[in-house]
């Protein structure tokens, strides 16, 4: 009878490990208790009781008993008879170190394991378990070649659910590195064979949260709106509330990002209705106060007084970016300095955080690759200004992207054009400026100055005065150049 249980025991572990079916945990859990009695008091075959003890698993980590579990698996590799059986523990082992926060020692036990890997299923396992141990350690191109390689072996065998673990785990490496566009390859990939083979809800919401997390970085806001409103009718479905206002907050975030100021007031006060139910949710309800003083400060309402309230729970809950910035914009409305180092933000590029921490007047950025919000802080605070198409390094320019002015042969007034961008936002003096025009000249003279002037004049001549001005500190660069792509003639 002893044997009877175990071996059903171990029958639905391994339907456990081909489906993840909630049906077979809950019978498999049931089953646990009298499993662990069982396998404690009498003797059974060596390798029966090894199996049984990998179908512990379960029991025994939801219960917290990682120790116990890992003292069951040392006994079950001294009684284990197949090679099989053996590297089945020898992975459980490994997985157990890495959720006791050891993924060194982790990844080291199952590298040694790959040349003994036989079973298909067993080599999928050891992948996925390998790879998750290589990024926990840090060593992200070593796990991203073992988990592309356990993606092959689950397509070849056709493991649906294995091959949808290693899309997601792949997107979520690219994500941690920076790697947008294949993040979002990977997600696409993993909701779709997904959705069409095995359709688990967890693996759909977790591909769907890294995503969103990747349009956010590729600044797709409308994308963004667009995923996070199917994700949460997903968490709504679920009764998931405390996700669904985290998901709500980044879809605010996205339309604070396209200038929709009104959406994301209105949005900010219907979810207000769910505080209740959810007080306590990481990062959302602070994400939402920000974006609402954000909408009210930048908006037509032109209100600040809700970015103070809005920093201090943005600082208490350690979400730095939207701390530094409400501080940033609460500063420039004040017209004080800012004291608090900027942190680039999800929706605000550093390079324009850096000119408003300046006050530089016109920085050079691409003003067509601003989002609206950054359009918004750019024209309120540093000034609308001139926007001037280049093209190549300066060999023309053109306000309006169809009259060029062509400077090819203009080496001088192309020099100043390029030094005076360069330095920009900061002035260059006179002198700095020659130098930097005439690196060969040695003796300084009043001539120099008037070779300088005459210069400008030129420059100013040919219908380019806006690009810069003039004050005590010097010649500064004040217009918003924007990179002409068109690869077009002068």
């Amino acid at each position: 009878m002893e044997s009877a249980l175990v071996q059903k025991a171990v029958r639905l572990y391994r339907m456990l490990l081909e489906s993840k079916a909630p049906s077979v945990l809950a019978r498999l859990l049931a089953l646990s208790p009298s499993l662990e009695s069982v396998l404690d008091q009498h003797d059974l075959d060596g390798e029966l009781w090894a199996q049984g003890v990998l179908a512990l698993k379960p029991h025994l980590l939801e219960s917290g008993r990682f120790e116990d579990y890992g003292a069951w698996l040392d006994r079950a590799l001294e009684v284990a008879q197949s090679d099989e059986t053996q590297s089945w523990l020898m992975l459980q082992q490994g997985l157990l170190l890495c959720r006791q926060h050891e993924p060194e020692q982790a990844a080291a036990l199952l590298e040694t394991m790959a040349p003994t890997l036989r079973s298909p299923r067993l080599r999928v396992h050891h992948a996925y378990g390998l790879g998750m141990a290589l990024i926990e350690a840090g060593h992200f191109e070593r796990a991203r070649v073992v988990m592309e390689e356990g993606r092959a072996v689950a397509q070849q065998h056709a493991f649906p659910r294995a091959r949808c673990l290693f899309e997601l785990s792949l997107g979520h490496l690219a994500l941690s590195q920076g790697g947008y566009n294949d993040a979002i390859s990977c997600f696409r990939n993993t909701l779709l064979l997904n959705h069409k083979q095995y359709r688990d809800k967890e693996i759909d919401k977790s591909a769907r949260c890294g995503l969103i997390t990747a349009m956010m970085g590729q600044r797709q806001y409308k994308a963004t709106v667009r995923e996070c409103l199917v994700l949460e009718k997903t968490l709504m479905s679920d009764g998931d509330v405390c996700a669904r206002i985290v998901f709500a907050s980044k879809r605010v975030q996205a339309l604070l990002a396209l200038g929709h100021w009104g959406e994301v007031l209105d949005e900010e006060e219907r979810l207000q209705d769910l505080r209740a139910q959810c007080a306590e949710c990481g990062p959302g309800w602070p994400r939402l106060s920000a974006c609402k003083a954000l909408a009210c400060a930048l908006g037509p309402r032109q209100q600040g007084e809700w970015l103070l309230q809005a920093h201090l729970e943005n600082a208490q809950a350690n979400h730095k970016a939207n701390a530094s910035l409400l501080a940033l914009v609460k500063a420039l409305i004040d017209d004080q300095p800012v004291v608090q180092e900027v942190i680039e933000h999800p929706v605000v590029r550093l390079e324009l955080l850096e000119a408003l921490v300046i006050r530089a007047g016109q920085h050079l950025l691409d003003l067509e690759d601003l989002n609206p919000l950054e359009r918004t802080l750019c024209e309120r605070f540093l000034g609308a200004g001139v926007s001037v198409h280049v093209r190549g390094d300066f060999e023309a320019v053109s306000f309006d992207g169809q009259t060029w002015v062509d400077l090819r042969r203009k080496r001088i007034g192309r020099r100043i054009l390029q030094t005076l961008a360069g330095a920009a936002p900061k002035a260059v003096d006179a002198w700095s400026l020659f130098e930097a025009v005439w690196p060969d000249a040695t003796v300084r003279s009043a001539d120099d100055l008037n070779r300088l002037y005459a210069a400008i004049h030129r420059l100013k001549a040919a219908g380019l005065a806006s690009l810069f001005d003039y004050s005590e500190s010097g010649y500064r660069w004040v217009a918003v150049a924007v990179p002409d792509v068109s690869g077009g003639q002068t």
